[in-house]
């Protein structure tokens, strides 16, 4: 909805300020969720997890909630990641 729109419907400005930050938030854990996907070995994975505490320290006044999922995304991404290094590291060590 257009900020007109939530005016005449009567929206209050304090929900139209959490939306935002929720959003605000949203799209700084899209960015920490792509420097994670992107890491191609453990010492990425360690710039990744300093990279979520910041998100963490900066979007602390978040709903509990919200951060919940964010960190169970996280973690489940990060595994995942770790057991492609793990297996990929491996198949070198076999190829070796």
């Amino acid at each position: 909805m257009t900020n007109i729109l939530k005016k005449l419907a009567g929206v209050p400005e304090q929900i139209q300020l959490n939306e935002q930050r929720v959003n605000d938030s949203l799209k700084d854990f899209e960015r920490v969720v792509h420097t994670l996907s992107s890491c191609v070995n453990e010492a990425h994975l360690e710039v990744a997890d300093n990279y979520f505490q910041v998100f963490k320290n900066k979007w602390k006044n978040i709903s509990e909630d919200i951060m919940d999922y964010n960190y169970l995304i996280f973690c489940k991404e990060r595994e995942r990641l770790l057991t492609n290094l793990m297996e990929k590291r491996s198949v070198e060590f076999l190829l070796a």
